[in-house]
């Protein structure tokens, strides 16, 4: 569940605000399955026993039966785990819905009144005082009056960016698409930084010790983009490469 939730939101290229709600959905459903013991016990039990493994759980002198057994489990295993990943999403959720809280006017201008876009927007400029001027808040209060006329996208942060882009009006909202392009680009996990470091392991073996930098970095770049490059044609790059490395010198 928590892998294919992942991998939605990575197929997604989702923002934080997409995340967030995925991240609350998934929470939803452990706690649900905190509340399912017997169900997982049964599945559980059948899944041994399809491995040849015995269902039964061990006893020991101070836990003399089945039953036991079953509820040291119960509260010392699988609540103590469930806790955990609850404990990480939790941090990971308060850490994203503070973000969000942040920026979120950029999205929810139509439901706040002029005063609070007005707060939000201060207190937006101050953290941002390097990137964004003060302007942002009538950009935000005028963008609030003619939405309903001129766009036609879903108030979502990368919809109304894009939308922004294609009607020319960058210029009419230089702050808030600063604002939007900040917010887009934050990254929404870690994983593609980390399968980043994990694809030197497979490119710089042992075999390959003597490799220099630039032919590591290109390497690198290769298996990283690994979709892109397969659709490159290599017939061009071989020829290419037979032209930058011919040695024969044709004669006029």
């Amino acid at each position: 569940m928590i892998h294919q939730t992942n991998l939605i939101i990575e197929a997604r290229n989702a923002t934080l605000d997409v995340e967030m709600e995925n991240i609350k959905n998934l929470m939803d459903s452990i706690q649900q399955i905190r509340e399912k013991w017997d169900a997982v016990l049964s599945e559980s039990k059948l899944i041994a026993m399809n491995i040849d493994i015995s269902p039964e759980f061990s006893t020991t002198r101070k836990l003399k039966t089945q039953f036991d057994s079953e509820q040291n489990n119960k509260i010392n295993v699988f609540y103590v785990i469930i806790g955990s990943i609850l404990a990480g999403l939790k941090r990971r959720f308060e850490s994203q819905q503070q973000i969000c809280s942040i920026f979120g006017f950029l999205w929810h201008f139509n439901k706040m009144s002029n005063e609070e876009l007005l707060s939000a927007t201060t207190n937006f400029q101050k953290k941002y005082h390097k990137e964004i001027l003060s302007d942002i808040s009538d950009e935000i209060i005028f963008l609030k009056q003619i939405y309903s006329t001129n766009f036609t996208s879903d108030c979502k942060p990368k919809e109304l960016f894009q939308e922004i882009l294609e009607l020319g009006l960058s210029g009419v909202f230089p702050n808030i698409s600063i604002a939007l392009r900040i917010f887009i680009s934050l990254p929404v996990s870690v994983a593609s930084g980390e399968r980043s470091f994990n694809v030197l392991k497979q490119v710089k073996n042992y075999h390959r010790s003597t490799m220099g930098q630039e032919r590591l970095n290109g390497l690198a770049m290769l298996n990283i983009n690994c979709d892109i490059a397969r659709k490159l044609d290599f017939s061009t790059v071989v020829s290419a490469f037979a032209k930058a490395k011919a040695r024969k010198a044709f004669l006029k």
